[in-house]
């Protein structure tokens, strides 16, 4: 009897969507390392991965016990790191791209191949993938941080420190210092009064919001 897959049977379209809806907001860290175009919602290729090495059991009758779409679900959110049905298995994708297929695939425990005529693509998926020696990085780090800026005549860190500072909107100008944790980015457009002209910024307030400070 042939083998029979889960992807054969269905897919978790729908649990899939609700998990890449949000996913497509906020990317997992391993791919904010540099920026790639159209780059896919992890949570998809994890499941078709799983969808393509889950085998269906099947009754006397060879028709499966459960669905595809419940067996790639079930496994979904387990280790399969040292799974039989994924570990050593051999994927290629021969357009990696930002690399998506490859990194999930390992996280599988699979075997890869990724392949791309993009030199950044292929230098990206490097860097996404192999290991890295923490504490040489902290080093590699501290040394450029403590180097000097010609221009400046101060390190890299203090003269990128002072691009972060603003004034406090509560103090008031020049009365204190407030380091920049988020840039927002506004639009404006030109005052349609053929008086004024000028330049409009389209944001009511640039407080977020007001709150006291707390200690836990």
């Amino acid at each position: 009897m042939n083998q029979y897959y889960a992807i054969e049977d269905s897919f978790p379209i729908v649990e899939i969507n609700r998990l890449a809806i949000p996913e497509r907001n906020a990317f997992k860290p391993i791919y904010q390392m540099h920026k790639w175009f159209a780059r896919r919602a992890s949570c998809v290729f994890r499941a078709i991965l799983l969808g393509c090495m889950k085998p269906l059991a099947l009754d006397e009758n060879g028709k499966p016990l459960k669905s595809g779409a419940e067996v790639i679900m079930e496994e979904f959110y387990k280790d399969h790191t040292n799974d039989p049905d994924t570990k050593g298995k051999v994927i290629l994708d021969p357009f990696m791209g930002g690399g998506t297929t490859v990194v999930e695939a390992l996280r599988l425990g699979c075997k890869v191949i990724g392949i791309d005529l993009n030199p950044v693509a292929w230098f990206i998926v490097k860097t996404e993938i192999e290991p890295v020696d923490i504490d040489e990085l902290k080093a590699s780090f501290d040394r450029l941080a403590e180097r000097k800026v010609a221009w400046s005549g101060k390190s890299v860190k203090e003269t990128l420190l002072e691009q972060y500072k603003t004034e406090c909107p509560c103090c008031g100008a020049g009365r204190e210092e407030a380091e920049i944790i988020y840039t927002f980015w506004v639009k404006s457009a030109i005052c349609t009064n053929p008086l004024c002209k000028k330049e409009v910024p389209l944001f009511s307030d640039y407080v977020i919001a007001m709150k006291s400070p707390s200690i836990r």
